[in-house]
């Protein structure tokens, strides 16, 4: 493995301040890592191709709107010299979202990372997560490690609603983005190559339901004994096959279990656009909604937490 550094320290390893800033710093959406302007960096690049990473806890519900990669400047050109795949694992190692940096300074810049947006994505409070970022040989791009010399001021700040844990890698590598396991580094801080940007906590993504579908007006005898369909709509913005069936709730109703574990769920194409939606059933008898009332709500999350919303009209309508 070859290193970048600065000419004055020659360094193989950045050293870098870190702290955790408190009070209204970080109260509004911002960046999980910030790394303080035209300071000396330096850190590891070269050598097989691998994913780099770093594991933290959330100390909060968290919505992700972002990821990034870190750019080598000012000992290197501005931009990034290889595109790098960036993603977000749990604590099992399942991948819940991810993203392509590109090469260049095509992302948006903040704070010395390169960002592009991504789908909505909550991480929960108390829980452990890993990100991490590919880097493709020959490795061009530097990834900073860190350490906290006595008495010096912390560049490196890192958004009090994380805990930084540790660095990790999938040494020997492989051919594509994977879960870094392999700890590295000892007590160092690190590794800074892949970072995400932390959005407002009420983010909740807009979809598209349909009540009833195929009927309209969608009426509702709240003295039945049935079930109420609704399709929520699948789009190029909305994977209906991430949709966890347990979380939804329509007007207070749960969907309908046939089974442990087991929903009354299924994949249709209701508005024949192409896409499919996914549409489920919910007991009538645990609607709660009155006579006179003609908008109902739909929420939910994804498997991976994102939360979203939709709503559609009704006509309640007597015995």
């Amino acid at each position: 493995m070859g290193f970048k550094a600065t000419a004055a320290t020659g360094l193989a390893l950045a050293v870098l301040g870190v702290s955790m800033l408190s009070g209204a710093a970080f109260a509004q959406p911002g960046p999980a890592v910030s790394i303080t302007p035209g300071i000396g960096l330096s850190g590891a690049f070269g050598g097989i191709p691998i994913t780099y990473g770093w594991k933290f806890q959330a100390n909060a519900d968290l919505t992700i709107t972002q990821l990034g990669f870190c750019d080598g400047a000012p000992f290197s050109t501005v931009g990034l010299d290889e595109a790098h795949d960036v993603g977000i694992f749990d604590a099992a190692g399942t991948l819940i979202v991810s993203a392509t940096v590109p090469a260049g300074t095509v992302a948006s810049l903040v704070d010395n990372f390169w960002y592009v947006s991504i789908p909505p994505t909550v991480l929960s409070n108390g829980q452990v997560y890993t990100v991490g970022a590919y880097l493709p040989a020959p490795k061009e791009d530097t990834i900073l490690s860190s350490n906290v010399p006595p008495g010096k001021p912390p560049v490196i700040t890192l958004d009090p609603r994380i805990t930084w844990l540790q660095g990790v890698n999938d040494y020997p590598g492989g051919s594509a983005l994977a879960f870094p396991t392999s700890p590295c580094c000892g007590s160092l801080f690190g590794f800074f190559g892949p970072t995400f940007y932390i959005g407002s906590s009420s983010t909740i993504v807009r979809v598209a339901i349909d009540i009833k579908p195929g009927d309209f007006p969608n009426s509702i005898n709240l003295r039945s004994n049935g079930v109420v369909p609704v399709a929520i709509l699948g789009s190029s913005s909305f994977d209906v096959s991430q949709v966890d069936p347990a979380s939804l709730v329509l007007a207070g109703a749960k969907v309908k279990a046939i089974g442990k574990g087991k929903y009354s769920c299924h994949g249709e194409d209701v508005n024949r656009d192409g896409r499919t939606d996914l549409v489920c059933q919910f007991q009538t008898s645990e609607l709660v909604v009155r006579p006179g009332d003609s908008m109902v709500v739909l929420e939910g999350t994804t498997f991976a937490g994102g939360r979203f919303r939709g709503e559609d009209t009704i006509r309640i309508v007597p015995d």
